[in-house]
């Protein structure tokens, strides 16, 4: 799944900073044998071999910003937002020194775009869950 299935009215353009961002952190994770791409499906199994029943699994949407216009979603929007900046060097530096080969420097200069994009609200990005 490319990033723009993350984006349901295509506001987030390919070439942008958090496009590339998410495909450079999968190609990473992937070198690193690392999968960020869980389905609903093996999650429910896991949940089922540790031995829980009558597992149901409920697919969300979580928004990543303002830009939702239902109170509710941008609440969950700006908190998801304060967590992935938070986050984003831990969870990038890693991922983009040791498995992509980029200086730390390289990383701080491009996450500065990704943390100026996650914020734009004319991009509609959203998390699956």
């Amino acid at each position: 799944m490319d990033f723009a299935a993350f984006s349901d009215d295509n506001t987030v353009p390919y070439d942008s900073a958090i496009a590339e961002w998410h495909r450079f952190i999968r190609k990473g994770a992937s070198i690193a044998n690392v999968n960020m791409r869980m389905s609903s499906t093996t999650l429910k199994a896991q949940f089922e071999n540790a031995g829980f029943t009558n597992v149901q699994v409920v697919e969300k949407k979580i928004p990543i910003g303002h830009w939702p216009s239902d109170r509710k979603l941008k609440e969950i929007g700006v908190a998801q937002l304060a967590n992935f900046l938070e986050g984003l060097e831990a969870f990038s530096l890693e991922i983009f020194c040791t498995y992509l080969g980029w200086s730390d420097v390289e990383v701080q200069v491009f996450l500065a775009g990704v943390r100026q994009d996650v914020g734009n609200r004319n991009f509609h990005c959203y998390w699956p869950l």
